[in-house]
């Protein structure tokens, strides 16, 4: 009997999310609406977030591991998360 629990997510999908700090409530309200609409990392690496807002990093950090991952093509941001190395 296969429950929940026993599907496996699709490729490139968001598993969960942690933010520390001040506004984490509102950055963690993106992550928890990209992870109900199914979206993959691509996906939110495409999303054009308010800019400059602490929700802008959701998509920074999704447009980074899709560089580490070698998928997609992402601008360099005006905003940066440290380097690719």
């Amino acid at each position: 009997m296969a429950g929940s629990g026993s599907r496996r997510p699709r490729p490139h999908s968001i598993l969960d999310g942690h933010v520390l700090g001040e506004y984490s409530a509102e950055t963690v309200q993106t992550v928890a609406a990209c992870m109900v609409a199914g979206m993959t990392v691509e996906q939110i690496a495409e999303l054009q977030l308010a800019f400059p807002t602490f929700t802008e990093g959701v998509s920074m950090a999704a447009q980074k591991i899709c560089r580490t991952l070698g998928i997609g093509r992402f601008p360099q941001a005006w905003s940066y998360l440290g380097s690719d190395d």
